[in-house]
């Protein structure tokens, strides 16, 4: 495929979608209205289709590895789902597991859930805390605070605070115990 217009007229491979994402993503080529317009003629459910070899994920998800901030805007632009689940992680985890501060606000911004869990029950907060990363902390307590905030009723109020005591069911470990086994001493004292 030489061209989009060519890119256009085929029917591309679920692997293909992430490559090309990565490549517009970092080309000088047309505006992002072009290429999210681009993206959109593939489809959601190619956008959303799992390709990979030993880890099975979408191209957001491989885009939130990397934290590729534009690639995973061009994705969200285009219909990809932020927060589709593959092996029982979301783009959102891998994000906050990789400590990648502005993909995680990017994902939450695009209505990413900062209450999910993984398969194993962690929680996007626990992902960032056992990574290290203060920046993505902030990002995911700031979220957690808003989310408390815009609660309807005394229900939902508590179950966002209970997001920041929230333990990894495997197991039983809380962000904060997980931070201070690890000494990441800015982050303790984050959460306390």
């Amino acid at each position: 495929i030489t061209s989009w217009s060519e890119w256009e007229r085929s029917e591309p491979r679920g692997d293909e979608i992430f490559h090309l994402v990565t490549h517009l993503s970092h080309a000088d080529t047309g505006d992002e209205e072009e290429r999210v317009a681009l993206l959109k003629g593939v489809g959601k459910e190619m956008l959303d289709s799992v390709h990979g070899g030993g880890r099975k994920a979408t191209a957001l998800h491989f885009a939130a590895l990397e934290g590729n901030v534009p690639a995973v805007r061009l994705l969200i632009g285009a219909g990809a789902s932020a927060d589709i689940s593959v092996s029982g992680r979301s783009p959102l985890h891998i994000a906050c597991g990789k400590g990648h501060a502005e993909t995680t606000r990017t994902l939450l911004s695009a209505g990413a859930k900062v209450a999910s869990k993984t398969s194993s029950g962690r929680t996007a907060l626990v992902c960032a805390a056992g990574r290290g990363s203060l920046a993505t902390v902030k990002v995911i307590l700031d979220a957690i605070f808003r989310l408390e905030q815009n609660a309807g009723n005394d229900s939902q109020a508590a179950e966002a605070r209970a997001l920041l005591d929230a333990c990894q069911a495997d197991s039983g470990r809380t962000a904060l115990s997980i931070a201070a086994e690890e000494g990441h001493d800015e982050i303790v004292a984050e959460l306390v």
